[in-house]
């Protein structure tokens, strides 16, 4: 990511960036303090495959650390991180949430380290990258947009070339 505050991720279909998305919001979880990770995807069915990417990693994997805990609540769509605290199941220290692709929804949440927003070229309009770039400087997070292509002359196409004439 370089620091930079807007990526876009373009890669043709079934070569992993649903899952490559989980596992990376994972790691932010893990070890960035106070994490909260927003995900949004075209669809709810595109939100289920992330959130059950991420939490067949935590299943499969051994990546809970001595004090620390990875919950997965199915019917949230969320992952917290758990860590010593004063509850007897530990103090909440980050969470990934799954959104809906509706900037009207997306303005209660301050995003770190990242916010993703899976199969962009997918939403209705661009309000939502809108929204969460504009609140990336309250915690100096990193906004990332995963997409196959769009369409020649379309909104997301038009970001991707603003992006292209932005960048060093």
């Amino acid at each position: 990511f370089s620091g930079r505050k807007e990526n876009l991720l373009v890669v043709p279909e079934g070569n992993g960036k649903t899952t490559l998305i989980a596992g990376v919001a994972l790691y932010g979880l893990r070890f960035a303090p106070d994490a909260l990770i927003p995900v949004a995807a075209s669809s709810r069915d595109q939100a289920r495959i992330m959130y059950r990417q991420a939490k067949g990693f935590l299943r499969r994997s051994k990546l809970d650390d001595p004090g620390f805990e990875f919950e997965a609540f199915d019917g949230y769509r969320r992952i917290d991180l758990r860590g010593p605290g004063k509850t007897k199941r530990g103090e909440v220290l980050g969470s990934i949430e799954m959104h809906a692709a509706d900037a009207g929804t997306g303005d209660g949440i301050i995003p770190f380290p990242y916010a993703f927003l899976d199969e962009i070229h997918r939403h209705r309009t661009l309000d939502l990258w809108e929204t969460w770039r504009g609140k990336l400087d309250k915690r100096n997070a990193q906004v990332v947009g995963i997409s196959t292509a769009g369409e020649a002359g379309g909104e997301f196409e038009e970001m991707r070339d603003r992006v292209r004439r932005e960048t060093p």
